[in-house]
């Protein structure tokens, strides 16, 4: 299993050439089928410029501790439009409610399998709590009704 934090900043290595061609800079998840199917990077095109690109998950050979893998450089330049909401950076922090309209506290974490991009657990953080808020608990995906863009809805029961 993959937690986002420790997936967004990694460097993206190109298997065939050895050279570096960005760094992941979000996620972007599908919330019908709740998963990760998109890694988007900041590329590095010059000496002091980038620009975006993204990568499905189908065109990544590895998600490892230190580096994502890539066999081939074949970037998805534009990410679809329904889906531009659901960065990872944009969720963070969103509420994560009962159906019945009670918090449990704000999303913090999202944990995935890699080849699949299925999300297996969030992680619920407690904001009231200091300044960077404390870790509260986990939700398991089964429980999720809901990923919106306002709200992470879960079932009462």
């Amino acid at each position: 299993m993959l937690k986002s934090k420790d997936v967004i900043g990694l460097p993206v290595i190109n298997l065939n050439e050895g050279n570096q061609i960005g760094k992941v800079s979000d996620l972007i998840i599908n919330p019908t089928e709740k998963k990760v199917v998109i890694l988007e990077l900041n590329e590095k095109v010059g000496l002091f410029k980038k620009s975006q690109s993204s990568l499905t998950l189908d065109k990544i050979s590895s998600i490892g501790s230190d580096a994502v893998t890539v066999e081939n450089l074949e970037f998805d330049k534009d990410i679809p439009k329904e889906l531009e909401s659901y960065r990872f950076t944009n969720l963070v922090g969103r509420n994560i409610m009962l159906e019945n309209g009670s918090i449990l506290g704000k999303l913090g974490e999202i944990t995935f399998s890699f080849p699949s991009g299925e999300i297996t657990t969030l992680t619920i953080k407690d904001n009231k709590t200091n300044l960077f808020g404390e870790e509260k608990g986990e939700v398991e995906m089964s429980k999720i009704r809901t990923i919106g863009k306002d709200a992470i809805i879960v079932f009462n029961r």
